[in-house]
């Protein structure tokens, strides 16, 4: 699993694994490009070319609710645990430090403190199941 797998380090990422032979869930914010978001999910890394099983989970890494069904919907779709997981999905705040506001801070923090840590929790139970596994953050 690649969070933040629509553009940059994290589609380079996505793409390797899945050349490498390795089935991959994409997380991303977005399924379509927006105006404020340059990349999307649905355009896949090319990682279909590889011919491994390619899940899309959309969810904001901001949003409690969102972050919880991101693992349950990658093994549901892989059909199996997460054998590695890259949390690569930042949310930067490209303002002056003196127009940062509590709500920025709290984006911030969900996505880069929080998300990364709630989903290496829930990988972990299938991790120990499988004897081993991956967590990148």
């Amino acid at each position: 699993m690649v969070t933040g797998a629509s553009r940059g380090i994290g589609a380079g990422i996505a793409q390797r694994l899945s050349a490498e032979g390795a089935d991959v869930a994409l997380v991303a914010r977005t399924l379509d490009t927006i105006d404020l978001t340059p990349g999307c999910v649905r355009r896949r890394p090319s990682c279909h070319k590889y011919g491994t099983q390619i899940a899309v989970v959309v969810a904001d890494l901001a949003d409690e609710q969102a972050r919880e069904r991101v693992i349950p919907e990658a093994v549901d779709i892989l059909g199996g645990n997460i054998d590695a997981l890259v949390n690569n999905a930042v949310a930067g705040i490209a303002v002056p430090i003196t127009d940062v506001t509590s709500q920025h801070q709290r984006i911030a923090d969900e996505c880069n403190v929080i998300a990364p840590l709630h989903l290496t929790q829930a990988v972990i139970p299938g991790m120990r199941e499988k004897g081993g596994g991956w967590i990148s953050t």
